[in-house]
């Protein structure tokens, strides 16, 4: 299982992601924040392109917690 820092790169992302089904993050101390999933990034990206995303489920609540995931992950109205 490889794990993926909160800071690393969309690219380092995709990599990760396209060799197993989701990915761990942590933070800068090694401590687990939270999982992006393959789903995650396809929804990422369909919602920048303005795809039609009508038909897709709606996405998961994120856990309660301080860190929401990778930075450049975010979208608009989430929380750091």
């Amino acid at each position: 299982l490889i794990l993926l820092r909160v800071t690393a790169s969309m690219e380092e992302l995709l990599t990760r992601i396209m060799q197993q089904n989701f990915v761990p993050v942590v933070d800068d101390r090694k401590v687990f924040i939270g999982i992006i999933t393959r789903k995650d990034v396809i929804r990422y990206f369909v919602e920048k392109n303005g795809a039609d995303d009508s038909k897709l489920p709606p996405p998961p609540k994120p856990p309660k917690s301080e860190h929401r995931g990778l930075r450049f992950f975010q979208k608009k109205n989430s929380m750091v």
